[in-house]
């Protein structure tokens, strides 16, 4: 494992040979690249994570029974009134 010392002197050494305007862009280009990668990571195990979402309701529905059904909030008396 690399540890606080090497770190530093490795980027001593990258400051050197390439100059600070060029490290902060390389660590720009990094860190949208890797932006992009956990958007299309997470954009290609969408479709998976729903259907295994709908195979486990399936199957809890099936070994429970039906999951019962959201109950509306009730409104209040200016609501009710108002309606009528």
């Amino acid at each position: 494992m690399i540890g606080g010392t090497e770190i530093a002197v490795i980027l001593a050494i990258a400051v050197l040979l390439f100059g600070a305007k060029r490290i902060t862009a390389l660590g720009r280009g990094i860190g949208e690249s890797l932006r992009e990668l956990r958007d299309v990571r997470d954009a290609a195990t969408e479709p998976a994570k729903t259907v295994v979402k709908e195979i486990r309701d399936e199957v809890l529905e099936t070994a429970v029974g039906p999951r019962p059904q959201q109950k509306t909030p009730h409104r209040n008396r200016a609501e009710k009134h108002a309606s009528q």
